[in-house]
């Protein structure tokens, strides 16, 4: 390689990262109580977000300006008892409540009905009405528990009709006293970033997942049949390095429980933006870079619908705390930043710059 196009290449990486620096961000402290709330990017530049402390849910645009709240603390129609999880599509918003519903409204916040879910899941998605969720399976081998990621799909009455498996989908290994449901099941384990787990999103027209211990994508259609597989190049399975062994093998040592992952998850999130129709993929943050057990970083890919790669930003977390991508639209990255220093918690918008 020569040095001028070694140069060139070093620019426009420097440009990528000093990009992803570009941010505005709110703070959200005055509205919330505490760093626990859910978003959904919505449209017209709004998202909602749900105080898991209050049970409400505020329409807030991109300057922090809440035009609308609704919801509250209780049991009928409309009303929260644990605010898990937000989604917003086809004009819908789809709030998960801990009590296994799922509570529909319009984008006004009228409410419409719900759907009871039959298994608990804290990661759903919404394809033409219906529901696909990740639950766990368990299955006890002597003194272990094996926890293992499926996908159910739900009709619009709470029925389960699909239920999409495979024995490789390990989300975790636990040690085990009784039986999962019984009065006296104990378990104790972990789950990591860097542990394989189930993904899913709705790109276009389809339900895509991916189990990340693999870079391949599978898109199934509202009624859970597979239309193809993709393996996303961009997203190769990531080995560890020494350092990172070295790190795994202290926690084991400390807790035996803690078992040493072979290797990376290939992504810890993925998210569609509607908008710009692009899909941006979050990498695991790097356990040596971390400070105190909170990420430092996280390496961002962003790729066309034909998964090939547009740009790679890092992201840099401010404060001390966990930071993570909540979601994106319309070419910025929503990153949830909290600071336990002040006792503060703050929105970010990254501008991926795309052309």
């Amino acid at each position: 390689m020569n040095r001028k196009r070694y140069l060139l290449i070093v620019f426009f990486i420097m440009l990528n990262i000093l990009a992803s620096n570009s941010i505005f961000e709110l703070n959200l402290s005055e509205i919330l109580k505490g760093y626990n709330f859910a978003i959904a990017p919505a449209e017209n530049n709004l998202f909602f977000i749900a105080d898991r402390n209050k049970q409400k849910v505020y329409v807030m645009d991109f300057s922090g300006k809440v035009s609308k709240s609704f919801g509250r603390r209780g049991e009928g129609p409309g009303e929260f008892r644990s605010i898990h999880n937000l989604l917003f599509i086809k004009e819908k918003l789809y709030v998960l409540d801990l009590s296994f519903l799922v509570h529909i409204f319009d984008k006004k916040g009228t409410f419409l009905r719900f759907i009871r879910l039959k298994h608990p899941t804290s990661n759903f998605k919404v394809l033409k009405g219906r529901i696909f969720e990740v639950v766990h399976e368990y299955k006890v081998e002597g003194k272990k528990v094996k926890v293992l990621d499926a996908i159910y799909l739900i009709n619009e009455k709470g029925k389960v009709v699909k239920k999409i498996r495979n024995d490789n989908w390990l989300h975790k290994e636990m040690q085990t006293k009784g039986v999962p449901g019984s009065k006296n099941f104990v378990s104790w384990g972990w789950t990591h970033p860097y542990y394989p787990d189930m993904k899913i999103e709705v790109i276009k027209n389809s339900l895509v997942y991916c189990w990340t211990a693999t870079n391949k994508l599978t898109f199934v259609d509202e009624n859970g049949k597979e239309i193809k597989s993709i393996k996303v190049k961009a997203l190769p399975p990531l080995k560890l390095t020494k350092a990172e062994i070295e790190h795994f093998r202290n926690l084991n040592r400390r807790s035996p429980s803690m078992f040493i992952p072979e290797g990376k998850a290939s992504f810890y999130d993925f998210f569609y933006d509607r908008v710009r129709k692009v899909v941006v993929f979050v990498l695991p943050p790097s356990v040596v870079e971390s400070q105190n057990g909170y990420p430092r970083s996280y390496e961002v890919v962003v790729t066309d619908l034909n998964f090939r790669p547009i740009k790679k930003l890092k992201i840099k977390i401010k404060r001390k705390g966990w930071g993570k991508v909540v979601g994106v639209y319309d070419g910025k990255i929503l990153l949830k930043e909290p600071d336990e220093e002040t006792d503060q918690i703050f929105l970010r918008f990254i501008d991926i710059n795309l052309p």
